[in-house]
């Protein structure tokens, strides 16, 4: 929920007060430092000034105005470097071969997926190449999650195609039916060389000239052939249907691939965020976070298979007068590149905004200041006093241990200050000092404000005080995701998933991190 300012009613507030509850705009908050400490204040009363947070979704909302920017975005100076390096990866593999052309397709693939991550963790800038780690990881691996994630475009429909396929045709018995439908009695018989062969009056087979008349059906026949009609003209309708050559339905196909169409581009955020790939298959897991996702998600539905259906014409397009020249094909792929740097940046922004939703992180990832980056607009700074109660020199203070000003940035709820401190001197503060959740929130807070060694070593502390308790797994999970994401050790992150798994198998975390370590192997 947004509040507005206690004082400027028609600005947003970014800051509460903890002494009298105000809420407060940067002109109504000031600072100041206390040593490598900084203190936010309120203006009215100067108590401390705590910064409002909230979901990210709720302050910006994916919107039609997000999709015009994800349009805009390839198109910056490193962006079109980007595309230029990739397209050129692209062409100049596509000339060695069939395998050099599957590695440049993986690469690029696993390229778009780490876009969707990083867009998601809220940076608009481009992201680095990760580096290459197999065959198998960043060439099978895209392609597979790939496969999964398209499957429900074709595979439902084909699969009924060719359940209701119509059976094979038999020659033979077709022949039979042919031959006794032209001997019936009155029939035209049939040819063989110049000479006819039609039923005779008495029931039998008559060899006749090719161009004479056949006898006459006698009274009998014609008996018979007006039974046979009333027969098939009372027949009732599921035999005369039963008798019928089959129609083929192609309603049900049709339905299938829009439902394919429509579902895919979940099951393709989920491939993009490294989700199990049985979760990334489940049509039913896949339908109700759409359906939790409602009008944003079909916003991302229709934008994403425009922008599929439009880099479909382009490469068709280009192709067709692309130069027969080496590296002709160099400005198709560019523009088709764009097309999918366009919509995998909005799948990222789709992800930034409803990401808890879709439980891709924790609901604290998830919270940003109001105001953004916008800092309190006073400095208050403390008057001298007007005599030293005595000479520096005369002061003999014995340093202050760094758990104690932990505890006292702490109780002054300076959280800043305490990342200050445990990125200076973590080794020195004793596990003790804070209790396991505190730990927790700091290295929480530390994770937001991009200090990923802070919050490590938050963590590590958190598990020294309570190494079995309610948050070890938590503490451990959070651990190995920000040195996959934020510290890029993949290595570590790999470790930390394994020991999770080792001291707390049972829990959710658990079976969490070890569905993440074998999507990863998968």
């Amino acid at each position: 929920m947004l509040f507005k300012c206690s004082k400027h009613h028609a600005v947003l507030a970014g800051w509460r007060c903890t002494s009298c509850s105000a809420t407060l705009c940067a002109h109504c908050t000031g600072w100041k430092t206390s040593g490598t400490s900084r203190f936010e204040l309120c203006a009215r009363c100067g108590g401390f000034a705590k910064q409002i947070l909230v979901p990210r979704g709720e302050l910006s909302p994916f919107s039609i105005g997000q999709l015009f920017s994800a349009l805009r975005w390839p198109f910056s100076k490193l962006g079109l470097l980007s595309l230029f390096a990739s397209g050129a990866l692209i062409t100049a593999f596509s000339y060695l071969g069939s395998k050099a052309a599957a590695i440049a397709a993986g690469a690029t693939l696993a390229y778009l997926f780490q876009v969707v991550r990083h867009t998601a963790n809220g940076k608009d800038d481009f992201p680095g190449p990760e580096d290459f780690q197999g065959y198998f990881e960043d060439v099978i691996g895209p392609f597979w999650r790939l496969t999964v994630a398209l499957a429900w475009i074709w595979v439902p429909a084909l699969v009924w195609v060719l359940w209701h396929r119509p059976a094979p045709r038999d020659p033979m018995l077709e022949q039979r039916r042919a031959v006794a439908s032209a001997l019936r009695p009155g029939g035209p018989g049939f040819r063989v060389s110049g000479l006819r062969v039609v039923r005779s009056g008495s029931g039998g087979l008559e060899v006749i000239e090719g161009n004479a008349a056949p006898p006459p059906p006698s009274p009998e026949q014609l008996e018979q052939m007006k039974e046979m009609r009333e027969a098939e003209e009372s027949a009732p309708p599921e035999v005369v249907e039963a008798t019928a050559a089959p129609k083929s339905n192609y309603l049900m196909p049709i339905l299938l691939v829009v439902f394919g169409l429509a579902i895919a581009p979940m099951s393709l955020i989920a491939s993009s965020l490294k989700t199990p790939l049985l979760t990334a298959a489940n049509p039913i897991v896949l339908a109700g976070y759409a359906f939790k996702l409602g009008r944003d998600y079909l916003l991302l539905v229709c934008f994403f298979f425009a922008a599929a259906l439009f880099a479909v014409g382009v490469r068709a397009a280009g192709m067709s007068l692309a130069p027969p020249i080496p590296f002709g094909k160099l400005p198709v792929n560019m523009a088709v590149l764009a097309v999918g740097f366009i919509a995998f940046r909005a799948v990222g922004l789709l992800v930034r905004a409803r990401g808890g939703d879709l439980g891709y992180g924790g609901e604290a990832d998830y919270l940003v200041p109001v105001l953004g980056d916008e800092e309190p607009r006073h400095e208050v700074r403390e008057a001298a006093p007007a005599e030293p109660a005595a000479p520096p020199q005369a002061l003999d203070l014995p340093e202050e241990e760094p758990s104690a000003i932990l505890a006292r940035l702490v109780a002054k709820q300076d959280v800043q200050g305490c990342i200050d401190l445990i990125e200076r001197s973590w080794q020195s503060l004793a596990p003790d000092a804070l209790s396991a959740g505190g730990w927790m929130d700091l290295a929480k807070s530390a994770q937001q404000r991009g200090k990923g060694k802070a919050a490590v070593a938050a963590l590590r502390r958190c598990l020294e005080t309570d190494a079995q308790g309610p948050l070890a797994p938590k503490a451990l999970l959070l651990a190995a995701r920000i040195y996959d994401e934020d510290l890029k050790d993949r290595k570590t992150s790999d470790r930390l998933l394994q020991e999770l798994i080792k001291r707390f198998p049972n829990s959710q975390e658990g079976s969490f991190a070890a569905r993440r370590l074998a999507a990863a192997k998968a």
